[in-house]
């Protein structure tokens, strides 16, 4: 049965970590044949509007976009992973598939110069033993603003699989607040997958939840383009049982006095797990951006059944359990 790999770090790790990339296994029995979600909005004011497009239309739109281009080696050795013109957290296989699978895309267009302040809520719900599909399209246009709120639920008990593919366009000066709430029944499998591309002088402040589902893959690709272009992030997540959760940020910052602020934040309960990838890429031209991540997770447990290695590495860190914290990391580069 195939496998489908998610989430690849950009330069490769340590292999014996066993953190380079995620695998959804067995993906022609949980994801095949996905069928239609419902989504719907409570309002859409004025200057926001929302249309069904196609795929060849969605291809388009996306086109025009800033170039991403990839760098071939890192340090003149290592290839570097970049794999999508258009480039997302969970990667270019899971984007085929949701492309294929979803039969198009839902676009959501702010016009240029329109400030909506009043949050817009977006529902997205899924239902039990169904595999289901949603993308979308966030475009922002220049000087607009936006205040957007997402959730994707189900019934407390349902399971399936839950997919979401969101693709973010910020033109020159635009600005959105971005907040994504996954609350899904417990035998879930989900997957949100987000790109974002960054125009000169536009911001995003993204704030994700994760506190529902069994097995959660939530990645997270944003490139800061355009010059003075600023991401915030935060990501606060929930797991308990024998749930998983694989969680994976890219901030690639090309433009001059770029910003990258990205916390996470976690609790694993009973015998969960999870897997944690975050990269901050400075690449040629980015003099005088900065970038800071931070992570502080915290284990509730009946046993702990990490292997004793893992452990002994964790003590040498200075971490400690039942609470485990990342210390602050801060890079910057020159101006």
């Amino acid at each position: 049965m195939a496998d489908m790999i998610v989430s690849r770090l950009p330069v490769l790790t340590w292999n014996r970590l066993d953190m380079n990339e995620g695998v959804i296994k067995d993906t022609d029995k949980k994801l095949l044949k996905a069928a239609k979600v419902r989504t719907d909005f409570e309002t859409l004011p004025d200057g926001v509007t929302s249309r069904r497009i196609t795929q060849r239309e969605a291809a388009s739109i996306l086109a025009k976009t800033p170039a991403q281009p990839a760098e071939k080696f890192v340090a003149g050795k290592v290839p570097i992973y970049h794999a999508q013109k258009f480039a997302t957290g969970v990667g270019k296989e899971f984007d085929d598939y949701a492309s294929k699978a979803s039969g198009g895309a839902e676009l959501l267009e702010v016009e240029e110069g329109k400030k909506v302040e009043t949050p817009v809520s977006w529902h997205i719900d899924f239902y039990n033993e169904n595999r289901a599909v949603s993308q979308q399209i966030i475009h922002v246009k220049k000087g607009a603003s936006l205040n957007l709120e997402m959730d994707y639920s189900s019934d407390r008990k349902a399971g399936g699989f839950a997919g979401i593919s969101t693709k973010v366009i910020l033109d020159e000066g635009a600005s959105l607040k971005l907040c994504k709430v996954q609350l899904l029944g417990s035998g879930f499998l989900h997957v949100d997958d987000l790109g974002i591309s960054f125009g000169r002088d536009s911001k995003l402040d993204l704030s994700q939840v994760e506190v529902g589902g069994n097995d959660v893959y939530a990645g997270v690709q944003a490139e800061l383009i355009g010059d003075r272009s600023q991401f915030t992030s935060r990501i606060a997540y929930l797991s308990r049982g024998d749930g998983h959760v694989d969680v994976t940020y890219n901030a690639v910052q090309r433009g001059k006095k770029t910003k990258a602020d990205m916390s996470f934040d976690g609790v694993l309960k009973d015998r969960a797990s999870k897997i944690w990838r975050g990269t901050i890429d400075f690449r040629n031209g980015s003099s005088g951006s900065a970038g800071h991540e931070n992570e502080n997770m915290r284990m509730i447990f009946c046993s702990i059944w990490e292997p004793a290695e893992s452990m002994r590495r964790r003590r040498r860190r200075s971490w400690s359990t039942p609470a485990l914290t990342r210390s602050r990391e801060k890079f910057r580069t020159s101006p």
